[in-house]
């Protein structure tokens, strides 16, 4: 099969992320692999992995054996993100000449991607660029590759569009794959779609790592009151709306890699935690916040810098509060007494669990409080809420009075990059830059991606930190973990390359087709083929 008749057979094929649907795309790959003469004559050399995955999704692998230790790993998830966006053309979204042929006929109002349709040079459907293309390339690689000294190993894993189940969990397979077949791991393509100006012929992107992501939480617990006697009180929401104010738009939070910058946290979600209406003041409230870095930033920071500002916020609140109450009892339209002032802690989940275990029934409490954890998500809720709900939980348990207390919900994301690491892939793309010049192909290295990527576990050049993120995630183990110290010992070096991509996650999806077909499978030889040829 061509990459293109892969391609379309990947994507006709649903797998919407955090679904059963994953495990059809994951047997279809495994069926294509094989399908193949090599695989056919060497059963024993691919399969699905069981990663003790909640929905059954495995991780599909296949190494084509050479002679020698050296090792490139082609890798790329095989989830997609829903169709709904697509609207009146929902029924093509999997069919990339059908929904051509509905957008040819009812064109969206969307001028950039009917010039592009119109060109011939573009596929469009759910899951083409993201990333489906990749996947195609990567068993294209795989297949034509040549056993010499170089092996090469295909893996394609779920859930990257969700919590990156999958690229976690490969981890122990990379593991069990080094010491079965005696690996070393040189590189490891990543092949999703990146964005890049195919008009003006820009060089192909070679980017040697990705951006990480921390998704704290931040939990006031307050003194209810009714709402006409609200002095009598504190509001947890006054408290998480100044935090909000104080941390959205913070320059400090900004991190610098390469050329790139991040940008402030930004607010995913702010709610109280009152099941339903009353006029009480609300006890609980919450707020998560996306935060992102490079690798001069250790996440920590962050959090450092978060604690800040919730001390801050809460400072400002009280002497808000002290200073309406002062100004009222002196203009007498308060009694005196009404108010009083407030003892109001901030610490992290971290610092509250240390107290919190010393307390009489804490044992009994933390068994209890990961039950219902474990329940919540069987019921379908997020990791964002089961964690807030268990930090509540804590406060009551704790029973300090009105606190402020910041953890960490997933998905936690390290970031990564090549020039961190104790194994370098320079000399191998200096040597396949240089090679692929003389084929006439451009390409320009990139120090990062500022999206998050599965490559953020393929190794982990700074485990305590990561342990210590890790240790203000108030998830039970079996919902989210990683084996920090694993990664760290792979220490892979990644590069992400893969074809032109536009519109991802919208009804816009595209891929381009000439670098499907031309390019890429170019450049995948060749930094196989350089893997063999460089000197170490």
């Amino acid at each position: 099969m061509t990459v293109l008749e892969m391609l379309e057979a990947l994507v006709k094929t649903r797998g919407i992320t955090g679904t059963p649907q994953e495990t059809a795309v994951a047997n279809q790959v495994m069926e294509i692999i094989r399908d193949d003469p090599y695989f056919l004559e060497h059963p024993e050399l691919c399969g699905q992995w069981d990663g003790v995955d909640a929905l059954g999704r495995p991780v599909v692998w296949a190494l084509k054996k050479g002679s020698g230790k050296r090792t490139v790993i082609v890798s790329g998830h095989y989830d997609t993100v829903g169709t709904g966006c697509y609207g009146v053309y929902e029924d093509y979204a999997l069919n990339p000449q059908q929904l051509l042929q509905a957008y040819l006929n009812n064109p969206p109002n969307d001028p950039a991607l009917m010039e592009d349709i119109r060109s011939g040079k573009w596929m469009v459907a759910r899951g083409c660029a993201d990333m489906k293309a990749g996947l195609a390339l990567n068993l294209d690689a795989l297949f034509s590759h040549t056993p010499g000294e170089v092996n090469v190993l295909f893996t394609a894993v779920s859930d990257e569009e969700n919590l990156s189940a999958g690229a976690r969990q490969a981890v122990t397979l990379y593991r069990q794959l080094q010491e079965r077949f005696g690996l070393q791991y040189e590189v490891a393509i990543v092949s999703e779609s990146i964005e890049r100006d195919t008009a003006a012929e820009e060089p192909h992107p070679l980017i040697n790592g990705s951006a990480g992501k921390i998704l704290p939480v931040v939990v006031a617990k307050g003194i209810p009151a009714h709402g006409a006697a609200m002095l009598r009180g504190i509001n947890s929401a006054h408290l998480i709306a100044e935090i909000v104010c104080q941390t959205e738009y913070d320059t400090a939070f900004v991190s610098h890699g390469g050329d790139l910058y991040t940008q402030p946290p930004a607010v995913q979600l702010i709610r109280d935690l009152k099941p339903g209406y009353d006029v009480s003041m609300p006890e609980y409230t919450a707020a998560a916040f996306n935060m992102t870095f490079f690798c001069d930033t250790d996440p920590l920071s962050l959090m450092n810098r978060l604690m800040h500002n919730c001390r801050t916020a809460t400072q400002q609140v009280l002497e808000r509060y002290q200073d309406c109450a002062e100004a009222m009892v002196t203009e007498g339209t308060l009694a005196d007494g009404i108010y009083r002032p407030f003892d109001l802690s901030v610490m992290t989940l971290e610092e509250l669990e240390a107290k919190a275990c010393q307390q009489s029934g804490y044992e009994a409490f933390h068994k209890a409080a990961a039950a219902r954890s474990m329940q919540r998500a069987a019921d379908g809720d997020t990791l964002v809420m089961i964690s807030i709900r268990y930090i509540a939980e804590l406060m009551a348990f704790a029973g300090r009075g009105p606190m402020v207390v910041a953890g960490i919900a997933p998905p936690y994301y390290p970031a990564v990059n090549n020039e961190y690491l104790s194994c370098h892939s320079a000399p191998i793309m200096q040597h396949a830059a240089q090679a692929l010049r003389q084929q006439g192909v451009q390409t320009a290295m990139r120090a990062y991606t500022p999206a998050m990527m599965d490559l953020s576990y393929l190794s982990c050049f700074h485990p305590e930190s990561a342990h210590k993120v890790m240790s203000n995630v108030p998830i039970p183990k079996p919902l989210y973990d990683m084996d920090i110290d694993a990664m760290a010992q792979l220490g892979i070096p990644s590069l992400v390359v893969g074809p032109a991509g536009k519109d991802i996650h919208q009804l816009g999806e595209r891929v381009f087709i000439p670098d499907l077909e031309g390019d890429l499978p170019k450049i995948f030889r060749q930094i196989i083929a350089s893997t063999q040829q460089y000197e170490q």
